[in-house]
């Protein structure tokens, strides 16, 4: 994805607070994370994946993200947040700067747990069934107009999304729990 002009500022701010105490060279990326307080994993490159920027990345997958990283989803408890892609039936190539054939990915999708109230202390595991809620998004990547938001038709159960890529998602919730999903809780 794209860096928000947001996170920039607070890159060049943490870079610029920590060469008055180091020298360049020796600045790490691990020392600007821990200053901005952004996730060391968005940098790894298990983050980067094939994607058509303007109607996809920047579109209906940045209007994603953007309600994930709202305060309507984020609580005092964790909101766990899983994305992935999948290559599902004949997908399409594209190349790197040098020349390496890349496979596409056809989908993408997030799955998304947490207390319901956001305020009980507790992990998932510890939570009855009645306490948590989750909700899986599963978006054809090629499907999508540059001006498209996300929408209760790209909703579906974790369940679907662990039988569509084969992966389990959040073991310690009981099957009925990632089997059902209500929009209303999402404010969809």
């Amino acid at each position: 994805g794209h860096m928000a002009s947001s996170t920039k500022e607070a890159f060049a701010a943490a870079l610029k607070q920590m060469m008055a105490v180091k020298p360049m060279d020796k600045i790490t990326v691990k020392d600007l994370v821990e200053i901005c307080g952004v996730n060391r994993q968005t940098f790894y490159y298990t983050n980067m994946c094939p994607q058509i920027q303007n109607e996809f990345n920047g579109g209906v997958w940045q209007s994603l993200e953007k309600r994930v990283q709202s305060y309507d989803w984020i609580c005092d408890d964790t909101l766990y947040v899983v994305s992935g892609a999948a290559m599902i039936g004949d997908y399409k190539y594209t190349s790197t700067k040098s020349n390496q054939k890349v496979a596409v990915p056809t989908h993408f999708y997030k799955v998304l747990a947490r207390s319901r109230s956001g305020k009980t202390g507790k992990a998932l595991g510890e939570l009855n069934d009645d306490q948590v809620k989750c909700v899986g998004f599963w978006l054809d990547h090629f499907g999508y107009d540059t001006k498209d938001k996300i929408s209760r038709k790209e909703m579906v159960s974790v369940s679907e999304i662990e039988r569509l890529t084969g992966f389990t998602f959040f073991p310690e919730l009981s099957d009925e729990v990632k089997s059902s999903y209500e929009p209303s809780d999402w404010g969809m």
